[in-house]
């Protein structure tokens, strides 16, 4: 096994389950589990780096801690986003998208782009095979505005879909909760 192998399996595996679920999405002309399978896609990538190099790793630790926190933030968007995308009938980001199939794919193709850029910095982690001191608290300092960003985002995802729910606030913009001091703390929080 070379050191890039896996930068490159994470990407074949990336590019691979992009191209399939792209395939199966002009088949069935929908895009309503696009940020599922991104979703998907972002915990399978960072489980398979935590654990390809684990026998020959002191920072296993690091490597699983850092592959929940990947899963956790993943999770918790690509079910927030299937749940909505249900909800509403459909993702209009998509409509002009569905009528031609190069486009639909090339939007799955960009997801796999957008994966693999956001695991890049901890497939260089899940890379290293030596605890440093140095990195271990940067990792923890890390970890800790990881937690502090996650909650931020799904309190405010809750607030935004509490106050959609309500049919008095059709067509207002939220200005409540968290919404009161940043237009949007829902990608503050990410």
């Amino acid at each position: 096994m070379t050191a890039l192998n896996i930068f490159y399996l994470t990407l074949i595996v990336d590019f691979g389950l992009q191209l399939v679920f792209g395939v199966l999405s002009i088949v069935l002309k929908t895009e309503k589990f696009y940020d599922f399978i991104g979703a998907i896609t972002h915990i399978s990538c960072a489980f398979l780096g935590a654990f390809y190099n684990w026998n020959n790793s002191e920072a296993k630790l690091l490597q699983l801690v850092q592959a929940v926190c990947i899963s956790l933030w993943a999770g918790k968007l690509g079910a927030f986003l299937f749940y909505r995308v249900i909800k509403a009938g459909g993702d209009s980001r998509f409509e002009d998208a569905k009528k031609n199939p190069l486009v639909l794919l090339f939007y799955w193709m960009l997801q796999g782009v957008w994966v693999y850029l956001n695991l890049l910095p901890s497939l260089f982690m899940f890379h290293s095979t030596v605890t440093d001191n140095k990195l271990l608290y940067v990792t923890i300092i890390g970890w800790v505005l990881f937690l502090f960003g996650l909650v931020f985002e799904t309190v405010s995802d809750y607030q935004k879909t509490v106050f959609r729910n309500d049919p008095a606030n059709k067509g207002r913009f939220i200005t409540t909760g968290l919404w009161s001091i940043s237009r949007h703390p829902n990608y503050f929080g990410r």
